[in-house]
């Protein structure tokens, strides 16, 4: 949260626990470009539990590497 004052959606830190039954690795840092949908990271957990949808809200994409 690079800018509190200003509550905006950017420099967000994100804890993921758990494993996803396999289907997610663990022990790594990643980090995506600034500016980069959060909801990017929504869309591709749900890849990541079968549910298939196209977007949410502002997604953008699926986020590599996840």
């Amino acid at each position: 949260m690079g800018d509190g004052d200003h509550h905006t959606p950017y420099n967000l830190p994100v804890v993921l626990i758990g494993g996803g039954r396999g289907t997610l690795e663990g022990g790594r840092h990643l980090s995506y470009p600034m500016h980069t949908p959060f909801m990017n990271l929504g869309l591709s957990l749900l890849d990541k539990v079968g549910v298939e949808v196209a977007s949410i809200s502002d997604s953008t994409g699926r986020l590599s590497d996840l």
